[in-house]
């Protein structure tokens, strides 16, 4: 038996959310042998995390799903400012300048990047990640639980259940990555250690549909903020009535106290309080979904343990009370080709993993929307000064320096770039947050 043979697959990971999938995508997407598992029958089936940034549309438009992005998700200009208010229908606090808006932050967003932030909800970025990753050989399997995991030397085994069949059953991968999001059993069987508090504060969603227009054409924003005076609830003081489409879909989050049991938030309780804080008693609402919540603020010290590594909520629990940035611009460090064929690089804050087989087939890059260069590459941030090899030709639509980055070939020592400021090592990234 070959050392190709003994493994059923290269890389199991655990989770469908915005670091899993968009983490299968990349890895297809460099020709290795992946498996998404998710225990659940489907992919997001609330907006959750919604605010895309630029760096985040920079990959996925490396990876050619840029167009699909902007097809789904609402354009900058109607994410607008921030508003704070006493009720959508009440008086107007003032507006922050938010997501380049305004003639001198749009020139600042603009002359960063070839690629503009939109507002993507999970419930559409998480089957374009998918998707796209199906497309180009990942094996996707719902309704299949991951339940434990032994690692040696050479791999990792799973054990995994369906959870159509009730059958268990095995995989054996080179590596396994956990994105099974707060509650993270694969973070819990490796003994990642966690630093910080849980259940900092207790919130609830509320998702609807109203027609708002009248209250907020006229004055964009993907984030209302209503300021309630001496409503200490949730420790906020604040809720929040968020654009999920304009302008007839929307989520509302608001507060309850955690030191007391969770309320029970039924049809007429959510329309109660949808219809406070937009300020219209007879306001028609439909009600989507209700669901609650706890504000944690939890963080791994490390993210990996032998072959197994975690990303995403797995190991960041510490989304604003509001919970508002999906970010798979961080995954790329997990799916960056080095020279060696399998290492690994694990430290405190930052990880890559250059995992990558000689030889392997590769997606080509090439896409409608996909932007080139001749020879060589440079990271968008002045903060970076290292350019790398591109495996596309031709001339880039906004310049050399906006061109794309068809997977890089890293420095032979890690898949890392360094700084022109520092000799530490950082990833080809930000550091993501949520």
């Amino acid at each position: 038996m070959t050392r190709t043979d003994s493994y059923d697959i290269d890389v199991l990971v655990v989770g469908s959310g915005p670091a899993g999938g968009s983490a299968a995508l990349l890895l297809a997407t460099y020709g290795i042998r992946t498996l998404l598992v998710t225990k659940y029958g489907w992919l997001a089936n609330t907006p959750r995390a919604h605010i895309t940034n630029q760096r985040t549309m920079e990959v996925l438009r490396d990876l050619g799903v840029e167009t699909e992005a902007l097809a789904h998700g609402s354009p900058s200009h109607l994410m607008g400012d921030t508003v704070l208010c006493t009720a959508l229908t009440g008086e107007e606090i003032g507006r922050i300048r938010s997501w380049g808006t305004g003639p001198g932050s749009l020139t600042e967003y603009a002359s960063t990047s070839p690629c503009q932030m939109i507002d993507l909800p999970q419930t559409y970025l998480e089957p374009i990640l998918t998707t796209n990753a199906a497309a180009r050989g990942a094996k996707v399997r719902f309704d299949t639980e991951f339940l434990s995991l032994t690692q040696d030397e050479d791999g990792v085994t799973a054990l995994l259940r369906d959870r159509v069949r009730g059958d268990e059953f095995t995989v054996r991968a080179r590596y396994l990555i956990g994105a099974d999001g707060g509650r993270s059993t694969v973070a819990e069987q490796i003994g990642l250690p966690m630093d910080g508090r849980m259940g900092k504060a207790g919130s609830m969603n509320i998702v609807f549909k109203a027609d708002l227009a009248r209250h907020c054409a006229h004055r964009p924003s993907v984030l209302y903020w209503v300021l309630r005076p001496g409503a200490a609830t949730g420790g906020i003081g604040m809720g929040l009535v968020r654009m999920v489409r304009p302008w007839n879909e929307w989520l509302l989050v608001w507060g309850y106290d955690i030191e007391q049991p969770p309320p029970s938030v039924d049809e007429e309780e959510a329309r109660r309080i949808v219809r406070d804080l937009i300020g219209d008693p007879d306001l028609p609402v439909e009600i989507t979904s209700t669901s609650l919540w706890t504000v944690n603020h939890t963080y791994a010290s490390a993210y990996a343990s032998g072959r197994v590594f975690c990303m995403g909520d797995a190991v960041h629990r510490h989304p604003r009370p509001t919970g508002s940035a999906p970010t798979p611009r961080s995954r790329t460090r997990t799916t960056w080709p080095g020279s060696s064929p399998w290492s690994s690089v694990a430290r405190r804050d930052r990880y890559c993993w250059t995992a990558t087989r000689p030889n392997a087939p590769r997606w080509d890059g090439r896409s409608s929307n996909a932007r080139t260069s001749a020879g060589t590459s440079s990271d968008r941030s002045s903060r970076h000064s290292v350019s790398v090899p591109t495996a596309t030709s031709g001339p880039s639509p906004r310049g050399s320096r906006h061109c794309a980055r068809a997977p890089p070939r890293a420095p032979s020592d890690v898949g890392c770039w360094r700084t022109r400021s520092s000799s530490r090592t950082t990833s080809s990234t930000r550091t993501a947050s949520r």
